[in-house]
């Protein structure tokens, strides 16, 4: 920015307002395409949230199947031969619950960094250093006495 004012207000070498234009048009591509990375991250991360829900909702339902199943066999089979089927089955829930939660909890840490990253706002800017280092337009031949 101090640079494209230098340039503006004629302290900088001649033709330096060229390179500005074309500094901010070679950045603003740059932002561009950060910002279409960013979209795509944050489309992509929420696919991966929305799996790791669908794989939360299975485990649960497993859970809950388990469970249910369980009461039905007490009634039927011996306590003892059950605890060896249901005992691994059991641990085996608790540590997909617990894996699940932290995969939740990374999900979020990445969905905050990727957002933390605000690529947009670097377009006012550049917007701006555009406009400003922009050649002056012509008038068109029928407004040249309007001034």
């Amino acid at each position: 920015a101090s640079f494209a004012a230098e340039a503006i207000d004629g302290g900088s070498p001649v033709g330096s307002l060229v390179e500005v234009r074309e500094l901010s048009a070679a950045m603003s591509a740059d932002v561009v395409d950060m910002v279409r990375g960013i979209d795509r991250l944050g489309e992509q991360l929420q696919l991966v949230s929305d799996e790791i829900e669908t794989a939360a909702d299975r485990n649960e339902r497993y859970s809950y199947f388990l469970g249910e199943w369980q009461r039905t066999a007490v009634r039927k089979a011996s306590h003892s031969s059950l605890r060896e089927i249901l005992v691994p089955a059991e641990r085996h829930t608790v540590a997909t619950r617990e894996r699940l939660a932290a995969l939740r909890s990374l999900a979020g840490e990445c969905e905050a960094n990727s957002s933390a990253v605000v690529a947009r706002s670097f377009e006012a800017p550049l917007d701006r250093i555009r406009t400003a280092t922009s050649p002056p337009r012509p008038k068109p031949p029928w407004r040249a006495g309007l001034s």
